[in-house]
Order: C-alpha cells, then sequence, then structure tokens
C-alpha cells in the first residue's frame, strides 16, 4: 500500500521524494477520498496542487477545498467527488478520464467548471499583473520591469 502511495506523490502529483520525505504527513491522508479526487479536479482546474499549497489543499474540509483552493460551489466539488469515488476504478485502469466524469454530471465544459471559468482566472491573472506593473511604475519609475 505505501508502494502505491509514493508513486501517486511522486507520478501523478509530481512531487519529489525529498518532498515526501519532508512532509511524511502525506500519508496520514486517505489518497483514494482525499488526494485523489483533489489532485483530479485541480488538475482538470489548471491548477497543479503542488502549487495552490499542499499543506492548504490537504488539511481543509471539502467544502473549503471547493469554495478557497478550486473556487468552485461546494456543491459542484461534492458532486465531482462522488462520481470520482464511483467511477474510481474506471479512472484508474485508463477506462475514462476526468473530463468524460465532469461531461456526465450535466455537459458542465472543464473551463466552465462550477461557474468560474478557465478564461476568467486568465483574465483576473492578467489584471493583477498590470496592477503589479503599474504599481512598480509608480514606485520605481517608467520603464520598470520586474522581471529584467
Amino acid at each position: 500500500k505505501m508502494v502505491i502511495f509514493l508513486d501517486y506523490l511522486v507520478s501523478k502529483m509530481g512531487l519529489s521524494i525529498y518532498d515526501v520525505l519532508t512532509f511524511p504527513a502525506y500519508f496520514s491522508y486517505p489518497l483514494d477520498s482525499i488526494i485523489e479526487p483533489r489532485t483530479e479536479f485541480l488538475s482538470l482546474r489548471r491548477r497543479p496542487i503542488a502549487l495552490v499549497g499542499l499543506n492548504v489543499a490537504l488539511t481543509i474540509g471539502d467544502n473549503d477545498f471547493a469554495k478557497k483552493v478550486a473556487k468552485v460551489d461546494a456543491n459542484f466539488y461534492a458532486d465531482f467527488k462522488a462520481a470520482y469515488l464511483k467511477n474510481r476504478s474506471s479512472i484508474i485502469n485508463g477506462k475514462m478520464d476526468c473530463q468524460d466524469l465532469v461531461k456526465e454530471m450535466g455537459n458542465v465544459s472543464v473551463g466552465n467548471l462550477g461557474g468560474l471559468s478557465t478564461s476568467s482566472n486568465v483574465k483576473e491573472i492578467t489584471e493583477a499583473r498590470v496592477l503589479e506593473d503599474v504599481e512598480a511604475e509608480k514606485k520605481f519609475g517608467k520603464g520598470f520591469k520586474k522581471d529584467g
């Protein structure tokens, strides 16, 4: 069981062995009912779990995970998780993927998971970067670039 868990953490979540050894609490969370559904859901949202903060993504309850981390309606995530758990063996065996799962939930597009579209995320990030650039320009003068 430990080998399966470690393989998932390293191959699917993209963690290094070092990451796993420095935070052994991963092993205290159920792989099938907490880690896998959250990892897969965030993957659909194009938000790798490692980037959102593993301690946040794993230590909070499902409702807070949905609202604060995945930024979707809690009921939508609950429906996804229930469908994932029901179809887990098909997903693991490659007979189905999570995009198929979302489609079966009612033809919700992956880019519109629960009302927060991927394009709106890009818009929010772009607006934040523009704001950062404007504030940096005010502070350091015209032509200032954070990246170089």
